[in-house]
């Protein structure tokens, strides 16, 4: 596989596609998360929530894909799409 196609269970899992991480944080949902997180682990919160750098407005990430890309990300991401809840154009 090339850069940037590789299921979370590849860089965070073992040989066996065990995750080795105590959780996966969304990044749909990371300002929820995160203060969370900081507090569990002690940190102070984050003032004005998790900062954003090179924000960009882009069309629907369902206008990338036609049905064979649609298909590919499908397969390549099928233990993501499925353990994440994720439905193609939600």
């Amino acid at each position: 596989m090339r850069y940037g196609s590789y299921s979370i269970r590849s860089y965070a899992g073992d040989r066996d596609g065990q995750l080795l991480v105590d959780r996966v944080i969304k990044l749909e949902e990371i300002d929820t998360a995160i203060p969370h997180v900081f507090e569990e682990i002690g940190l102070p919160p984050i003032e004005n929530g998790v900062p954003r750098v090179n924000v960009r407005t882009h069309r629907s990430y369902t206008e990338y894909y036609d049905d064979a890309t649609r298909t590919q990300v499908e397969s390549m991401y099928a233990y993501d799409i499925a353990q994440y809840g994720y439905v193609f154009g939600e």
